[in-house]
């Protein structure tokens, strides 16, 4: 059945008159084809603006309390981000891309770490390329983190380091003075010898 047939004359009409310049009869086979193929291509600052949504779409909420809650309320977000204009096609073509959002998205930092390390290995490599398998395996390796490795380093407040002594300080190993004739340091009286 030739493709002209397949479209309802109005369209055909407009189409050929606004997009091709052409009486709808003067339209050949081939061009009908390859106007229908053009609906295909992607222009690239498009998928970089639909990489962007999808990268503020993919967010791990660290308050909702088990992993596999966590993951499936990223792809809740994933997904609307994808349906919002009716880019589903992002997921086939586009899986390798979809895996690095969703890996660099991963927290918290100690899970991140590990999922990043395991990706790098040559045994993960079908992994990249398809993002259901991906996700299936992030959820169980998570869950299998957060119950035998937990998270307690992200919830410890960072160490304090420590501050530089004052210039004459009299602790050990501090500066000297200018002339290096500091006074030493006096015993404390009854204090037992270390």
């Amino acid at each position: 059945m030739p493709v002209r047939a397949c479209i309802e004359p109005a369209t055909k009409q407009r189409i050929a008159e606004w997009d091709m310049g052409k009486d709808p009869n003067d339209v050949s086979e081939s061009e009908w084809i390859a106007w229908f193929k053009h609906g295909f291509d992607v222009d690239p600052r498009a998928l970089d603006t639909l990489k962007k949504r999808i990268k503020s779409a993919v967010v791990f909420d660290m308050s909702v309390p088990d992993a596999d809650s966590r993951i499936g309320r990223m792809l809740d977000g994933l997904a609307a981000a994808i349906r919002r204009d009716r880019q589903e096609w992002v997921i086939r073509e586009e899986s390798q891309a979809i895996v690095k959002i969703i890996t660099d998205a991963v927290k918290p930092a100690s899970l991140h770490r590990a999922v990043t390390e395991h990706m790098a290995l040559t045994r993960n490599k079908p992994l990249k390329k398809d993002e259901y398998r991906f996700v299936r395996w992030l959820q169980e390796y998570a869950i299998g983190h957060e119950r035998f490795v937990g998270y307690e380093e992200e919830l410890k407040p960072p160490a304090k380091p420590d501050l530089p002594k004052p210039p004459g300080s009299k602790a050990l190993g501090g500066p000297r003075g200018p002339r290096g004739d500091t006074k030493p340091l006096t015993p404390i009286p009854n204090a037992p010898a270390i």
